[in-house]
């Protein structure tokens, strides 16, 4: 078995971090609405989960800013903000918000 590169983060096209952040709070946000929708159906469930989802990812970067070797980043906090609102937009257009579906 060969060694594992351990340099991060690996050389990756400009923007794809954002790209990546992006992604991750749009799922994160699914995830979360999925778990909310189920004890209350509804649009009540989709703002809960982008809220929270918005939240968890500005408590993320502030925490950063103590941690050695990390930095927090507003360009990071409206990556994930963007994530999180565009499964909204998804959501709404999907017209499965209110009927009990976990799309």
């Amino acid at each position: 078995m060969g060694a594992v590169d351990t340099n991060f983060p690996w050389t990756l096209p400009a923007g794809t971090d954002k790209l990546v952040h992006g992604l991750l709070f749009f799922f994160e946000t699914r995830f979360l609405f999925r778990s909310f929708n189920q004890l209350r159906p509804g649009r009540s469930s989709l703002a809960a989960a982008i809220g929270t989802a918005i939240v968890l990812g500005a408590l993320t970067e502030i925490a950063q800013l103590w941690v050695p070797s990390r930095d927090g980043s507003g360009a990071d906090m409206l990556a994930d903000t963007l994530g999180a609102l565009a499964y909204g937009v998804w959501v709404s257009r999907s017209a499965n918000v209110g009927s009990g579906s976990t799309s």
